[in-house]
This record gives structure tokens, C-alpha cells and sequence, in this order.
């Protein structure tokens, strides 16, 4: 299928090859295959991927096996346990500096301002941390007011009918199972926009003299302009992509989606990279400049940009990009990331799962009125409660799961009840 096709191809460039499994790990594949062709659930392998670890950790299969378990742990949001798996030392040194008089102002607004004289707006994301989707979500409304009409993510496939239905499903796509990525598709709707993926499709061919990731990229880049600008001629594109597909340059490793955007519209997009300064497993994992600007108290929960005393941006070397943004630093709430509030749209709740305690649960909160939609939220629970952060305006219905995704229990959760 398409969106299979279009997942197996992300995350494959996004963690690095290896060499044929150890027999230890030989059953690793298959898993990681299941996982990947989940239509229901995005999880269901979590429980016997865990059990894995002592096989093929040390193995040719061990950074495969990391980031597969990684990203599904982001799916029932142990946003810890997936940075901790995709976690590895940064690139180009440990050491690094910030002028003295180094602020930080909130990504938003600078980042609206700064689009006003764009038609593309460009953020990427780290597919296994659900909080990169916040700040692209919080883009969403100041850019609509701007004029912006289509919202375009790498995670959406081309062939659902999201539009028609005004919410995302499971086979939308595979990182919309993740509830922030799924609110921020519903966020889209619900503004105005027209929601578009562009993703590389099985019958789009190689293009002759590029590899398997340029020609991704070129047709990531060539759907873009089919599906919005080709046929609007005053259109503005608000994109959602991962990793190096938003860098403008090419470089020895890739050929981004990005340099292609400027190379066939003749179009300069306005880039925001999230994904070098934003939080690791351990502090020691985070890139210099985040760690610098954090011991100076300039982190927070939100997503920031650095200046200086004239309101420039303090230059930070990396990769081709208009903005870097630092990512927000992660506070905790019952357990649960307190992003999970997604500025008002979500309150806590905490509801019993007395299944739960002899055996842990994946526990899901799902609209009564869109049963086949994305959960609002999905936890893991490992005792007889667990903190849910769900809108307060709409029923819900409460299902457990096994960590194989066998259904345990149901309940009706009606807004006024809570």
C-alpha cells in the first residue's frame, strides 16, 4: 500500500543502515515489519520488541532496534523511553558558546513574522518526539490569518479522504497515529485549511542520475507544487516534514525536498529546524547550544529562538535553514508530559483502570461520535490509575488494551460526566 510504502522509505532514512541481523536478534525484522504494516494500532509490537532488548542490543541490528522501539513508545507517548532510544552524542563537538547578551523570544511570533513575505513555511520534525508537533500546530492559526490556505505533512497519505471526513484515522498515515499529530491535522480542519499530503507514491519512478532518497525528495517536492501553488497562483503553504527534507541545500549526504521546492517553483520557502536543539534523553546528548542556553535559564516550555541585542538571530552552525529554533524543555504532570494540555484544547483527568495494575495497559480515549478516529490521547498505565488529557466539550469512549493490542475493557466517558 501507499502509506506503507511512504513510511518504509522515512524511516529508513532516518536511522542508519545496518548489516544483516545476529540470530539473536533474527526475529527483530519481522516484528519491525508488523509494526510498520499496523493499521489499527501503531503499538501492538511494543510488548515483545521490549522483551528483544537483551538479543539485540550489541547486535549489527542495535540502532534499528532502538529507534523502531522508540517509535513506539512515542505512539503511547513514553516521550522519555523515545528520546532516550534515539538519543546518541551530537555531532561537531561538545563545546559551544552564546554571546553575552543572548535572549530568547518565543518561536511563534518571530517565526510569524517572518513568513509574512513567504509562500512556503517549512518545519520539520523528529518523528518519535510527539512535542515537535506543538509548535507547527501553534503556527497554524496566525498563518491562516495571513493568508495561509493549505497545511501539507510528510505523516498524511495522499490517497485518505481526511478532508471529506474532517478527522484523522488510523490509515491517514503512520505518524498520525501519535494524538499531537493527529490534533494537529484536526487543528488544520478545523481553520480552514486544505489538508495535503505529498509523500513519494510507488508509482512515481526514480528519476535517472538520483538515488532512492533524491528521488524522494524531488517528488516530495514536485506533489507540494501539484497539489497547492500549481493551481492557485496566490497560495501559501504551511509544510510539516521530518529531519533534512526542510534543509535548503544539498549537501555529500542528501538532496533535500526543500532545495528541490526552490529549484522547480522558483520559490525561496521560509525553513525552521526543531530538531538540533531540541531536548535528548540525557542533557549530555543535547547539542552545546541548548545546553549552554539552558544553564543561562533560557529554555522553557516553550519553543524559543535565540537573539541578540539587535533582535538578530545569534548564528548557530548547522545545517542550510532560515530559523533554528530550541525545542521546549519537558515538564511532567502525574507522570505525563504537561504539553499534553496543547495550550487549553486538553485538561487532565485521571481514570481508573483497575485491569491495569496486575499487567500494564495501553489505555485510549477515542470521540464517541468518530469511533474510527485517532485517540484524543493514548497512555500506557502500569497501576489502578492513569492521568488522560481529553477536551473537555466532547463524550469520549475509554478502551484498554493488552500490549499486544487485544481489547480488554470499554466504557462511555460523556463530557458531562467529567
Amino acid at each position: 500500500m501507499p502509506l506503507v510504502f511512504g513510511f518504509v522509505l522515512g524511516l529508513l532514512a532516518t536511522v542508519a543502515s545496518a548489516q544483516e541481523a545476529d540470530q539473536a536478534c533474527a526475529d527483530f525484522n519481522g516484528l519491525r515489519a508488523a509494526a510498520i504494516s499496523q493499521f489499527n494500532h501503531a503499538w501492538p509490537a511494543l510488548g515483545d520488541l521490549r522483551s528483544m532488548e537483551s538479543s539485540c542490543m550489541g547486535t549489527a541490528d542495535e540502532w534499528r532496534y532502538q529507534t523502531t522501539l522508540g517509535q513506539l513508545e512515542s505512539f503511547v507517548l513514553n516521550h522519555q523511553a523515545a528520546l532516550e532510544r534515539f538519543s546518541r552524542p551530537p555531532r561537531g563537538g561538545t563545546a559551544a558558546d552564546l554571546p553575552p547578551n543572548t535572549t530568547a523570544i518565543p518561536a511563534v511570533p518571530y517565526i510569524t513574522e517572518r513568513a509574512i513575505s513567504h509562500r512556503f513555511v517549512i518545519v520539520n520534525e523528529r518523528h518519535h518526539a510527539s512535542s515537535d508537533r506543538l509548535l507547527t500546530m501553534s503556527l497554524l492559526e496566525p498563518l491562516r490569518e495571513q493568508g495561509f490556505r493549505y497545511f501539507a505533512a510528510e505523516g498524511i497519505w495522499h490517497g485518505d479522504a481526511t478532508q471529506d471526513r474532517g478527522y484523522p484515522v488510523s490509515n491517514t498515515g503512520f505518524y498520525v497515529e501519535d494524538v499531537v499529530f493527529a490534533q494537529m491535522i484536526r487543528q488544520a480542519l478545523a481553520l480552514g485549511y486544505a489538508v495535503v499530503g505529498y509523500e513519494h507514491e510507488a508509482g512515481q519512478l526514480p528519476v535517472e542520475g538520483m538515488n532512492d532518497q533524491q528521488t524522494r525528495d524531488y517528488w516530495q517536492a514536485h506533489n507540494l507544487i501539484a497539489r497547492t501553488i500549481a493551481s492557485d497562483g496566490t497560495g501559501k503553504v504551511l509544510v510539516h516534514c521530518g529531519y533534512a527534507h526542510a534543509y535548503e541545500s544539498r549537501s555529500d549526504r542528501w538532496t533535500p525536498m526543500a532545495h528541490y521546492l526552490r529549484q522547480a517553483a522558483g520559490i525561496d520557502p521560509l525553513t525552521v529546524d526543531q530538531t538540533q536543539l531540541s531536548e535528548r534523553g540525557t542533557p549530555a546528548n543535547e547539542d552545546p547550544v541548548r545546553r549552554v542556553a539552558a544553564e543561562r535559564g533560557l529554555v522553557s516550555g516553550e519553543p524559543i529562538v535565540l537573539i541578540d541585542d539587535t533582535g538578530a538571530l545569534v548564528p548557530i552552525d548547522g545545517p542550510s535553514v532560515d530559523i533554528r529554533v530550541v525545542g521546549l524543555r519537558t515538564d511532567y504532570e502525574a507522570g505525563r508530559p504537561t504539553w499534553m494540555r496543547m495550550g487549553g484544547l486538553r485538561e487532565p483527568l485521571v481514570v481508573d483502570v483497575p485491569e491495569c495494575a496486575a499487567e500494564p495497559c495501553i489505555v485510549e480515549a477515542v470521540d464517541s461520535e468518530q469511533p474510527d478516529a485517532v485517540a484524543y490521547d493514548r497512555a500506557e498505565a502500569t497501576s489502578a490509575s492513569v492521568a488522560l488529557f481529553l477536551p473537555s466539550d466532547r463524550d469520549v469512549r475509554l478502551a484498554t488494551y493488552s500490549l499486544s493490542g487485544q481489547l480488554r475493557r470499554t466504557w462511555a466517558l460523556p463530557a458531562a460526566d467529567r
